[in-house]
């Protein structure tokens, strides 16, 4: 059973239950979500009213009416337009342009959020500490905040309306699946399209070791056999060869595969099975298992379709999005996983590319050296990469260290991301299950900076 929407007062709450010939609503992870009600005509709520929304086992949240324009004596129902409550944020402008200033996410968007004058939201829990470049016109409070939300991909804006002031917070993807589609079970049909237009597999850059007589030498995509030669040269920048490889290898990561799109007409019905993998939410990583796809793809829920919510119950179109190419996905897809160390330290001295100049300093890179305890979580350490390199956009790749002797060894599943990077270090988590590791005490790491 679905609850019906609530027509609320300006302090939240409930007035009336409205009972709706259709709703239907679309979440998007990027608001503004947005909804349309029919409604008989005695039903009708005032314009620029609050409503609450539901799908099946959850609540969508609060949405503000819009009705641009209205027919008198017609039709004997009405539709009403609705958007996001967020939308209220959009109502006040950032009165003083903010230039380019580099600054952490949470006093970036703090600072932008202080031009927001009204009482119904509040910022909350902010998980994201990355820096970020504010650099706001004069706009709308909202487009100012979507501008920043744009820097960090691995988050997303969630909503409380449990209390008032309401609350936004900005939250981490799921890394873990918590959503899955199978046709066997919850889909109806299921579309990949896939855009090749950026797919490279082969690379060109001044710095890389040429081959046969080669102006300029070349690195492969671990895809060329899949997709064939397909070719692109990278601007020159005067790389050393150590710089070069890692702008290529970085490169061809983030575009050595097709880019997926997924539209999925499927079923929410965890209501009736009580089962989350059910339950289809936005920022849900979802597993889309199909026998006859050549792969399990995995991808965040970006958009939600509700074509009919009462009169079809549950039934959804489903969008995936490949998450944006970050670091973590590059580092994630160097191929190894693990569980480590309560001991993390960097063990040897940093080694970084001298230059005339602090500020001109491209690359960093050092070793890390892991103590092999079992442990059943992650741990966490931070890697300084000042004064090595003065910059606030890099990328970071983390590899087993192939200079050892006694402590090389291939780690089957390394998990390790990057969720946190500033001006002067990063910090990451690492894990090494110990079934990798036997016999092992100490294990060695590299790990390379590259400024964007």
């Amino acid at each position: 059973m679905i609850k019906l929407p609530r027509l609320l007062d300006d302090n939240g709450n409930e007035v009336r239950r409205i009972i709706p010939g259709k709703v239907s609503i679309t979440e998007n992870a990027t608001p503004l979500s947005t909804a349309s009600i029919v409604l008989p005509r005695e039903q009708s709520i005032p314009d620029r009213s609050y409503v609450e929304l539901f799908v099946p086992n959850r609540s969508c949240g609060i949405f503000r009416s819009r009705i641009p324009e209205d027919v008198y004596g017609g039709s004997a129902t009405i539709t009403i337009s609705l958007e996001h409550a967020i939308c209220e944020v959009g109502d006040w402008i950032v009165q003083q342009e903010i230039k380019e200033s580099v600054m952490s996410f949470p006093a970036a968007i703090s600072l932008v959020f202080s031009n927001y004058r009204g009482t119904r939201w509040q910022l909350g829990r902010i998980d994201a500490t990355d820096d970020v470049v504010c650099n706001i016109s004069v706009s709308n409070v909202l487009t100012a905040m979507l501008s920043l939300m744009k820097q960090i991909p691995t988050y997303m804006m969630d909503f409380d309306f449990s209390t008032t002031p309401w609350t936004i917070n900005i939250v981490r993807l799921q890394t873990v699946v918590s959503a899955e589609g199978r046709l066997s079970r919850n889909i109806v049909s299921a579309r990949v399209r896939r855009d090749d237009s950026q797919l490279f597999t082969r690379v060109y850059l001044d710095g890389l070791p040429p081959e046969n007589n080669e102006a300029i030498g070349h690195m492969d995509a671990d895809t060329v056999g899949q997709y064939g030669i397909i070719e692109t040269v990278l601007q020159a920048n005067d790389y050393t060869e150590e710089e070069a490889m890692l702008v290529a290898s970085t490169y061809l990561q983030t575009h050595k595969r097709p880019v997926n799109t997924v539209q999925i007409d499927g079923i929410d019905f965890s209501a009736v099975t009580g089962e989350p993998l059910d339950m289809v939410a936005l920022g849900k990583l979802y597993r889309l298992s199909v026998q006859d796809m050549n792969e399990v793809i995995e991808e965040h829920i970006t958009q939600l379709n509700w074509r009919d919510v009462y009169n079809d119950p549950g039934r959804v179109q489903i969008r995936l999005s490949e998450e944006a190419e970050t670091v973590l996905r590059i580092i994630h897809e160097q191929g190894v996983s693990q569980t480590a160390s309560s001991n993390l330290q960097n063990n040897r001295n940093s080694e970084y590319q001298s230059e005339s100049s602090a500020n001109a300093r491209k690359t960093a890179t050092g070793s890390i050296s892991i103590t092999v305890e079992s442990f059943s979580t992650p741990q966490e350490f931070t890697v300084n990469i000042s004064p090595q390199m003065n910059t606030v956009n890099y990328a970071v790749l983390i590899v087993p260290d192939n200079e050892s002797d006694t402590d090389q060894v291939m780690l089957a599943g390394f998990d390790y991301g990057i969720y946190a990077k500033t001006r002067a270090s990063f910090k990451t988590l690492i894990s090494i299950p110990s079934s990798s590791t036997s016999g092992l005490t100490t294990i060695l790491l590299r790990w390379f900076a590259y400024a964007k």
